[in-house]
């Protein structure tokens, strides 16, 4: 394995809805970059921060969708995308 490359295993046993359920009897092996695995190990702390951004401007959700700004969206569809919600 070179230096810039990581070996993860990922088990997973997707739900009907194609949802991670939690560990089972499905492994998958996959080879990634360094950066691809230094961005998956600070995922829960960038979903945190987003979090924590959109609950800190709440007050923006009654707002047309338009009216809002860009990151504010991005930010809530990326959570979306990060929770499956």
């Amino acid at each position: 394995m070179s230096a810039s490359e990581m070996h993860l295993k990922w088990w997973f046993a997707a739900s009907e809805n194609g949802h991670v359920a939690g560990a089972g009897d499905v492994e998958l092996t996959k080879t990634i970059s360094r950066r691809d695995a230094q961005l998956i190990a600070a995922a829960p702390d960038l979903l945190a921060a987003l979090e924590s951004a959109v609950q800190w401007a709440a007050p923006m959700r009654d707002a047309p969708r338009d009216a809002r700004p860009d990151w504010f969206n991005q930010a809530r569809a990326a959570i979306t995308k990060a929770t499956g919600d």
